[in-house]
């Protein structure tokens, strides 16, 4: 019985309860399968579990009376039935419910957002370890050849270079003795390998994003999407925030610092990374933030409550606007 009570907490008609209902209309009413229940036998009251499964509905015939006489009274002498049936009802409360929270814990765990917010602070950590290891590499290797630090800017590029040991002959770096070489070189491997590591979680999360955001990944690309829900907790949790905390999430010490010292409010966070903000005349920055995080707004409720692809539309009508903030309209 307890997974009948478990299957309607969670809307479905699962076999017990299909095998418990036919059961209890024959052996208590004396009624088959697709007979009309009289009034005294509607005490089904939730809702959803006619209108989300229909399964009961459909196999019974069973019809859904809320409020419903029955089940208050149900509810308000739970305890005095229980003891005329010598049932412990504090120990039932307690399994079902331990049953239902460990469903919904599973099914809040499946949901895609939360692995992107995840993949996100993964990707994050990962792109603090290489900054310091990579420094680490250039200060490492500049004893070496000191040249190919200011030729080399890109991180990647300079790991593989060290790799290959592809040092001038000409240096005023020291000579490194063959095992000195072989260790950097190893270094070096272990950092193009996190890089490479680093890709395919990338690859992963704009797979992810562009499926479950197709508004957002549109207007902002699948990273800058996925790092704005992971910064708010997930998609659901964007959608509810107004455009103004949209505006600047990733930006919080600068906002606390306003709000305690008084100093500049910050006029964006993440969406800095997007060219439209990042490209713009610094006096436009503020006006085009707030613009682009009230699109931000609408497209990622869109995408939560959603299946609708509208992301055209408003970007059209971001450019607009973002043409007038230019021209010097209001």
């Amino acid at each position: 019985m307890f997974g009948s009570i478990h299957a309607c907490g969670m809307y479905i008609c699962n076999e017990e309860t299909s095998n418990f209902i036919p059961l209890t209309l024959d052996q208590f009413l004396g009624l088959k399968r697709g007979e009309k229940i009289p009034e005294i036998a509607q005490i089904v009251e939730e809702n959803n579990v006619i209108l989300e499964q229909d399964d009961i509905a459909s196999l019974f015939d069973v019809p859904c009376q809320f409020p419903n006489p029955a089940g208050e009274f149900l509810r308000g002498n739970l305890h005095e039935i229980a003891e005329e049936h010598d049932i412990n009802v504090r120990e039932r409360l307690h399994s079902v419910s331990l049953s239902l929270t460990k469903e919904y814990v599973r099914k809040s765990s499946e949901k895609k957002d939360k692995l992107i917010v995840e993949s996100v602070r993964a990707l994050n950590e990962i792109d603090q370890v290489l900054n310091i290891l990579s420094e680490r590499l250039r200060e490492w290797y500049s004893l070496y050849s000191p040249e190919l630090d200011k030729k080399v800017s890109d991180n990647y590029a300079y790991a593989q270079r060290v790799y290959k040991g592809a040092a001038p002959k000409d240096s005023m770096g020291a000579h490194l003795e063959v095992r000195d070489d072989e260790a950097i070189r190893e270094f070096a491997k272990r950092i193009i390998d996190l890089f490479e590591e680093r890709k395919i979680l990338e690859d992963y999360i704009t797979e992810e994003t562009t499926k479950i955001a197709p508004n957002l990944t549109s207007l902002l690309g699948a990273v800058l999407s996925a790092r704005l829900m992971s910064s708010a907790g997930g998609l659901e949790e964007l959608a509810r925030l107004p455009s103004s905390t949209i505006q600047v999430l990733g930006a919080e010490k600068a906002l606390f610092r306003h709000l305690r010292t008084g100093a500049k409010p910050p006029k964006h966070g993440l969406i800095f990374q997007h060219p439209l903000v990042n490209r713009a005349p610094k006096k436009a920055r503020g006006k085009i933030s707030r613009s682009l995080a009230a699109k931000i707004a609408i497209l990622s409720r869109v995408d939560c409550y959603s299946s609708e692809f509208v992301a055209d539309e408003v970007e059209g009508k971001l450019q607009e606007r973002i043409s007038r903030i230019k021209g010097g309209q209001k």
